[in-house]
């Protein structure tokens, strides 16, 4: 599954606790999705900065959800998976056997696992 169809199924909770934290502990960045997202739909950013937070949040979600920004919300799932959600990663990790640094971040990613054994472990942190 691609980055913007993560997107495309996420839940608008789910997105809205993502983009949230983004906003909070990664100002620049949150800035930076803000910018892009609105020039590729031909729009000024400050139209997207003066919505209301949900109306915001929401107009992020379904335009991560579009296939140009697929390498954007790669980078914003990364930056949320490295931030809130590390020790669910690296147990993530840890269950498959995938050799990582203390922060999480795996500097060689071995082959795809079994699918059996990603039902095992995703089931296990669910």
């Amino acid at each position: 599954m691609k980055s913007y169809e993560i997107f495309q199924h996420m839940s608008p909770a789910l997105a809205s606790e993502l983009l949230s934290y983004l906003q909070k502990t990664q100002t620049p960045v949150f800035k930076s999705v803000v910018q892009t997202l609105a020039s590729q739909r031909n729009l000024r950013p400050v139209f997207i900065e003066r919505k209301p937070p949900p109306e915001r949040y929401t107009w992020i979600k379904n335009a991560l959800g579009r296939k140009p920004a697929d390498t954007l919300a790669a980078h914003l799932l990364q930056a949320w998976l490295l931030g809130a959600q590390k020790q669910m990663l690296c147990d993530f990790l840890d269950s498959l056997g995938i050799a990582r640094d203390e922060d999480g971040t795996v500097e060689n990613l071995p082959d795809s696992p079994p699918k059996e054994k990603l039902r095992e472990v995703t089931g296990e942190l669910l």
